[in-house]
């Protein structure tokens, strides 16, 4: 799975009508993008500027670090930048859309925000597939041999130390083999 980062747009998007009839002003606020550092940051879109979320470092523990304080540090981004949303909807019978958006900047200041691509799907077909496999995992579930023997409390127990034992026997195994 391909890492991306998160952005918050404050600015005014370019909303179509065929976007408001799916009602994806209100559904559409945070959206991903690629175009960045790839590292799961949080960026925002406000007053035609791009700006980091970044946080003051406090105490160091054992493996990690605490987060005093956030703040927002601006950045002198130049180019295009794209960004995306995919919206489910799942009410039967409607659309599920993708849409992507695209903001110019130059020398840090965003010049325009426009629409890349838009699209719409029907749900239906998703939403049938859902349920059934809903349905499969309910009956796979009411089976005697998983309700009065594998789903049983010791069987479970006897799982967990097992899969620990082979657990840790293969990370004695790695570090072994990291001495030769």
């Amino acid at each position: 799975m391909a890492m991306f980062d998160i952005i918050i747009v404050e600015d005014k998007l370019p909303w179509t009508d065929e976007m408001w009839a799916e009602g994806l002003p209100n559904a559409c606020t945070d959206f991903q993008t690629k175009g960045l550092n790839n590292s799961l940051s949080t960026y925002k879109i406000e007053q035609g500027k791009l700006w980091v979320q970044k946080f003051k470092e406090g105490k160091r523990g054992f493996d990690h670090t605490e987060q005093l304080g956030e703040y927002w540090e601006e950045i002198s981004y130049h180019g295009v930048l794209a960004f995306s949303d995919y919206y489910q909807n799942d009410k039967p019978g409607n659309n599920d859309c993708f849409i992507e958006f695209q903001a110019t900047f130059t020398n840090g200041v965003m010049n325009k925000i426009e629409v890349f691509k838009f699209e719409k799907a029907d749900n239906t077909e998703r939403i049938e597939s859902w349920n059934q496999m809903m349905e499969e995992m309910a009956t796979k579930r009411a089976r005697w041999s998983n309700r009065f023997f594998f789903h049983t409390k010791p069987v479970r127990w006897v799982n967990r130390c097992v899969h620990k034992a082979l657990y840790h026997t293969g990370n004695f195994f790695t570090k072994l083999s990291y001495k030769f």
